[in-house]
C-alpha cells in the first residue's frame, strides 16, 4: 500500500479494554485504520461521526448490546460489513441470531491474529 492509498477503516466495539487493545494493535499492524467504542450506543455515535467500511463487534456488552448495534447498522448503513465476535457462552447461540440478521462473518473467541485478519479482509471484500 502506497502512502497515498487510504487504509481500510474498521470500528472495533468491545466492552473489554484489553481485548480492544489486542485487536486494535493486530489490525493496525495489518494495515487497517481503527476507531473504537466500548459499547453499541457509543459505537453508533462514533459511526455517525465517521462512517467506516466495517464494524467488528462483540455481541454481549452492557449499555448497548451487539444485536441492537447490528440492527441499527443494517438500517442506517446496509453496505457496511459487519463482523461479530462471540465467546459462545451460555445457552443462547448469539452467532445464529446475528446470522439471522444478515451478518455473514463470525469470530469465535479466542481466535488467532491470522484468523482475525483473514476474516476482516474477507468481510471487506465481500461486504454484507
Amino acid at each position: 500500500m502506497s502512502s497515498l492509498e487510504k487504509k481500510p477503516s474498521i470500528l472495533l466495539v468491545d466492552d473489554d479494554g484489553e481485548i480492544r487493545t489486542y485487536i486494535r494493535t493486530a489490525l493496525e499492524q495489518a494495515g487497517f485504520e481503527i476507531s473504537e467504542a466500548p459499547n453499541g450506543k457509543d459505537a453508533m455515535n462514533v459511526f455517525r461521526r465517521a462512517p467506516c467500511e466495517a464494524v467488528l463487534t462483540d455481541i454481549l456488552m452492557p449499555e448497548g448490546e451487539g444485536i441492537r448495534l447490528i440492527l441499527d447498522l443494517k438500517r442506517e448503513s446496509p453496505a457496511t460489513a459487519i463482523i461479530v465476535m462471540t465467546g459462545g457462552s451460555g445457552t443462547t447461540d448469539y452467532s445464529f441470531i446475528a446470522k439471522g440478521f444478515g451478518v455473514r462473518y463470525v469470530l469465535f473467541k479466542p481466535f488467532s491474529v491470522e484468523k482475525l485478519v483473514m476474516t476482516v479482509r474477507a468481510a471487506l471484500a465481500g461486504k454484507n
